[in-house]
């Protein structure tokens, strides 16, 4: 913008019928243009320099997190190892104990299976006992009837008393055998459950560790891809920064380039003009010779007539450059003569790239147009982002500020301050409030400078 600008003012330059004010109005602007041009080139200098030092320390923090993640891998893999060694030597002792209880399931099996042949045999021998008790019920019914005589009484009798006995004797038998064969097929069946409940946890822990190894497997396989889409949006960052980088130096290289070309065409225009303006007016008044018109002596000659011509018809004093150039400086210098002295009437923060360098090309514009703006802090305070701080100079005392504070923006914080009653205005940014404001990140940070205007 600043050399398009240019180019019209030494467009107007040019045009014959341009006013000897407006003229010298249009160099001076010339001149203030092409001092912020070479400010932006220096600024565009130290910003590179910047860079490059940022690139190094990148360079050297990625050489070191590098090293550091190399060493962090080279330890888990060894954990790993270990892991897989401990996993396999459970899970062959895990096989010798599953396969020793099933063994022992298969056992006691066969040992409820026999148990259960036993209780069925002692059914068998209870069919024995009623038979016998069947006897001892005959025998007793022929001790009782009357028509038995005494001596078949007394052979009865003998015969009852010995099948009471073993009658009894075989009831004792069987009852105990019966009570301790269910005795033991109880146990038998809760040490069946107990192995069976052992297996089925077995199996079960065994389909949870496979469980979570596919599981660590899958989250393996994530954090790979998102290491790999990672490194990916660094190279793509890296080189679109590079890329950036070079665009600028490319410009900043046409832009010297095309200024230097100008201001070549500008000074053989001014001298081909003041060579034209010189012979015209030397004609118009009849002074000079025509062999001698391109030397300095007769360009210098023919200046002082034209400027005598125009007060012949105007009534109006020509322009003295001399003079007013001298004015400029002693108006220039007269505030630091007179004692006065700059100071900062505004701070402004910006955050990013984008931002910093829309608010420096409005700056430079303001600046080449002799308004007032904003200088950038060249040192950045920004951690993860580009956070640059800008101040506004001026010479009215009424608009020094005289004191700040710094202070925290979360009111949960120790370091928060509220100085607005003690008459300080905050100067912040709406992405330095640590993620609490739209469209900020945790990472953000937290701060913000009280100012106090104290004439």
């Amino acid at each position: 913008r600043a050399l398009d600008d240019i180019a019209a003012l030494e467009k107007e330059l040019e045009d014959p019928e341009t006013p000897e004010e407006r003229r010298y109005t249009n160099q001076l602007a010339i001149e203030e243009k092409r001092r912020s041009i070479d400010e932006a080139k220096e600024d565009m200098g130290r910003r590179g320099k910047q860079v490059e030092k940022r690139e190094a320390e990148v360079s050297k923090l990625k050489a070191r997190l590098e090293k550091e993640e190399a060493d962090a891998k080279e330890r888990l893999a060894k954990q790993y190892e270990a892991k897989e060694a401990f996993e396999k030597r459970e899970a062959a002792l895990e096989k010798i104990r599953m396969k020793k209880i099933r063994e022992e399931l298969a056992i006691v099996a066969e040992q409820i299976q026999e148990v259960t042949l036993d209780l069925d045999g002692i059914q068998n021998d209870r069919e024995k006992e009623q038979e016998l008790a069947d006897e001892v019920a005959t025998l007793t019914d022929q001790m009782n009837d009357p028509k038995t005589s005494s001596y078949e009484k007394d052979f009865v009798k003998k015969m009852l008393l010995g099948k009471q006995a073993t009658l009894v004797e075989m009831q004792n038998d069987i009852d105990t055998e019966e009570i301790t064969l269910k005795e033991d097929l109880e146990d038998l069946e809760e040490r069946q459950m107990e192995l069976n409940n052992v297996i089925k946890s077995m199996s079960e822990r065994e389909e949870r560790m496979q469980k979570f190894k596919d599981a660590a497997a899958n989250e393996e396989r994530m954090n790979q891809l998102v290491n790999e889409l990672r490194d990916e949006q660094l190279e793509l960052r890296e080189r679109r920064k590079d890329m950036e980088i070079r665009a600028t130096e490319r410009e900043a290289r046409e832009a010297e380039e095309k200024a230097k070309n100008k201001e070549q065409e500008a000074k053989e225009a001014a001298k081909r003009r003041q060579g034209e303006e010189a012979t015209s007016a030397i004609r118009e008044l009849g002074v000079g010779s025509i062999f001698g018109m391109e030397k300095k002596e007769n360009v210098k000659i023919t200046t002082k007539l034209k400027h005598l011509w125009r007060y012949a018809l105007t009534g109006e004093p020509a322009v003295d450059h001399e003079r007013v150039a001298m004015m400029n400086s002693i108006q220039k210098h007269q505030k630091i003569k007179a004692g006065q002295v700059e100071a900062i009437r505004q701070i402004q923060f910006t955050v990013g790239s984008e931002e910093t360098q829309a608010f420096a090309s409005a700056q430079s514009k303001l600046s080449a147009d002799g308004m007032p703006h904003f200088r950038m802090i060249e040192k950045g305070i920004g951690m993860h982002d580009q956070i640059q701080m800008w101040v506004e100079p001026s010479m009215d005392q009424d608009d020094f500020i005289t004191d700040i504070q710094f202070s925290s923006n979360d009111p949960d914080d120790e370091g928060y301050q509220d100085l607005s009653e003690a008459g300080y205005f905050k100067v912040t940014h709406n992405l330095m409030h640590k993620g609490r404001t739209e469209g900020g990140r945790p990472s953000d940070p937290d701060f913000a400078i009280w100012c106090m205007r104290n004439p």
